[in-house]
């Protein structure tokens, strides 16, 4: 088992989100049990509790695409927003395309 993480949020290092990560349950688990995406248009309605300490690092929103490799999921590509907001199909189909192209590469 291996993470990666990276940010471009200047004074967030890289790896925060993965420390604040649970290591069970949650919407990560989802994604890769559901191979299905999750879009959170306002952490604060989250239903998998993510949200807790993302306003921490300035993120009220975000959505999850399953990395795929023949049908499984073997991690997931997370897209974050600084403000409340709803994602459009186009949104969700480029991450997914995106997700796909990392998938392939991993």
């Amino acid at each position: 088992m291996f993470h990666v993480s990276a940010t471009t949020v200047p004074e967030l290092e890289s790896g925060a989100f993965t420390r604040d990560t649970r290591s069970s349950g949650g919407v990560t688990r989802w994604i890769l049990d559901n191979a299905k995406p999750v879009v959170i248009s306002d952490v604060s309605e989250d239903p998998f509790r993510a949200g807790r300490t993302m306003p921490d690092h300035g993120v009220r929103a975000y959505a999850g695409v399953p990395l795929l490799y023949r049908g499984k999921g073997i991690g997931v590509l997370f897209s974050f927003d600084n403000d409340v907001r709803d994602y459009t199909e186009k949104d969700l189909d480029f991450l997914i395309s995106l997700a796909g192209r990392a998938s392939t590469a991993i």
